[in-house]
C-alpha cells in the first residue's frame, strides 16, 4: 500500500487520536561512565545528570521543545535524570510547585509515573524514595507513586519498603528486569497514557521504554513527536518528523480512502523530495492546497511545516522506519 494511503488508513481506523512527544532525559552519570574510554556501571543509584547532560537539556529547551505548543499533559519517569531533564527542557511549566508557571503553561498537569521508568539494567535504574525525590526537588508532587520502592527489585526480592535494603541488595548482586517484565509495564504505561483525558502530551522517559514504544532510537535529550492511534485494541505510534509542526489537536480524524470528508475533515498528501507529507484540515480544503502547494516550494521542506489561519489544518511529515543502534542505548 502506498505510504500515504496507509497512514491515512491508520488514521481513519484509529478508535482515538492523540499527540505524544517523546523526550530522551539528557545525560546522566552513567551514560558518561558508558562513554569513558574503559566503560563500566559507576554503581551510582539513580544517577543524576552531568553539567554536560544539563546543558544538553538547556539546549533542547531553547532548540526543539521551543517549537512545540505546550502541552497540557506532561509524564515524568520518578527517575532522577528524567525529573531534572523535565525542569531544563521545560522551564515554565509546574513541574514543581515552587517554580511559578508562565501563563501559557498554566494549565499544564505534570504526573510522575513509575510505569514509565527505564528498565533495570544498571545501577542508575534503582530509583529513589519519595521523601528523597520531594527533598532534592522541592516542590513536586511525589503522591503518585505507590510507596519508598516503586522500580523492579528483582524475581524473588522481598524488600518491601526497605528502600536502602533494595539499593544494597543490587550493589551486592546486580540483575536486569526480565523483558516479559518490562513489557508488560510497558502496555501497562500505554493503557494509562490513553485513558488521560488530554489530547496532547510530552514524555520525558528513558531509551528503551522510548524504544519500545515508538521504534525510535534517541540520544540523549533528543525529542520525537508521534500520533498515538488506538487501534483494534492496541496502540499504534505513528511517526513524525523531528520538526513537525502540531497544532493543538482539536481533529479525530474518520476516514476510508484518499480524498474522502467526514465531520467537515479533509485529507491529503504530498510526496516532496522523497518524503511523505500529511495534511488534514477543514473542508473545503482550499487552504489545504494551498499548504501543500507551499510545501511543493519550500526549501527545505520543512521549512513549510505550517497551519491555515484557523489553527485546524495539521501538517505532518512522517518519518522513515527508524533504524536501531545499540550504542544509542546506554540508558
Amino acid at each position: 500500500m502506498d505510504a500515504g494511503l496507509q497512514a491515512v488508513a491508520e488514521l481513519a481506523s484509529a478508535e482515538l487520536v492523540k499527540v505524544v512527544h517523546f523526550v530522551r532525559h539528557a545525560q546522566s552519570v552513567y551514560n558518561a561512565a558508558q562513554h569513558s574510554p574503559e566503560p563500566h556501571d559507576p554503581m551510582v543509584h539513580d544517577a543524576p545528570l552531568t553539567e554536560h547532560g544539563q546543558a544538553q537539556a538547556t539546549a533542547a529547551a531553547n532548540a526543539d521543545l521551543a517549537a512545540i505548543a505546550p502541552p497540557p499533559l506532561i509524564i515524568v519517569s520518578p527517575l532522577s535524570r528524567a525529573i531534572q531533564t523535565a525542569l531544563l527542557v521545560f522551564p515554565d511549566a509546574p513541574i514543581v510547585a515552587t517554580r511559578p508557571a508562565h501563563p501559557n503553561w498554566a494549565h499544564t498537569r505534570v504526573v510522575l509515573n513509575d510505569l514509565g521508568r527505564e528498565a533495570v539494567s544498571g545501577s542508575d535504574d534503582i530509583g529513589s524514595p519519595p521523601h528523597l525525590l520531594a527533598a532534592a526537588f522541592p516542590g513536586l508532587d511525589t503522591s503518585s507513586l505507590p510507596g519508598p520502592v516503586w522500580w523492579y527489585t528483582g524475581p524473588d526480592a522481598d524488600d518491601g519498603d526497605d528502600w536502602e535494603a533494595s539499593r544494597e541488595r543490587y550493589l551486592a548482586a546486580p540483575y536486569d528486569e526480565p523483558d516479559a517484565v518490562f513489557a508488560s509495564r510497558m502496555d501497562a504505561w500505554l493503557a494509562w497514557m490513553m485513558d488521560q483525558p488530554e489530547p496532547v502530551a510530552a514524555s520525558v522517559s528513558h531509551y528503551h521504554v522510548i524504544f519500545h514504544l515508538t521504534g525510535y532510537s534517541l540520544g540523549n535529550a533528543q525529542l520525537r513527536s508521534t500520533l498515538a492511534l488506538a487501534v483494534d485494541g492496541g496502540v499504534h505510534f505513528l511517526r513524525l518528523s523531528e520538526r513537525a509542526w502540531l497544532a493543538p489537536l482539536r481533529l479525530v480524524v474518520r476516514l476510508t480512502e484518499a480524498d474522502d470528508i467526514f465531520g467537515g475533515k479533509a485529507v491529503a498528501w504530498a510526496h516532496v523530495r522523497g518524503e511523505l507529507f500529511l495534511a488534514t484540515g477543514p473542508y473545503p480544503c482550499a487552504a489545504l492546497d494551498g499548504l501543500l502547494d507551499a510545501l511543493e516550494a519550500a526549501d527545505p521542506p520543512a521549512a513549510a511545516l505550517i497551519t491555515s489561519a484557523e489553527r485546524e489544518t495539521l501538517i505532518l511529515r512522517l518519518e522513515p522506519e527508524p533504524s536501531y543502534s545499540e550504542s544509542d542505548s546506554d540508558e
